[in-house]
């Protein structure tokens, strides 16, 4: 895969990550968060106190945003990756940007199967 860019996201592309993760969480969340109607509300608010940073391929600029985190310092909140750009170190390269040793095991808030 070519290079990945690592970067903060613009207005617009936090409104993806926010709607992007509503629709994730609810399909594989195990909780009741992920079902209630407070959901939107409740990812609205830990993205106001997050540090949200997104992926992008410089070389494919029409596939934009392919993954994105959410976190503060030591704590994920939530990870997401385009399933066409798994499985090629999307996730690893937007943790490692954000801090975290990605070699070792992570707090997480949100977690779906």
């Amino acid at each position: 895969m070519s290079e990945i860019r690592i970067r903060q996201p613009t207005e617009s592309e936090l409104t993806l990550v926010r709607d992007s993760w509503v629709k994730s969480y609810r399909k594989g969340a195990l909780c009741w968060l992920a079902h209630s109607g407070d959901l939107r509300a409740h990812v609205m608010r830990t993205l106001a106190r997050s540090q949200v940073l997104v992926a992008e391929v410089p070389e494919v600029p029409e596939a934009g945003v392919i993954g994105w985190v959410a976190f503060e310092p030591l704590l994920l909140h939530y990870a997401y990756v385009l399933r066409s750009y798994r499985g090629n170190g999307v996730y690893r390269e937007l943790m490692g940007a954000g801090g975290f040793d990605v070699a070792a095991p992570v707090v997480c808030t949100h977690y779906t199967v």
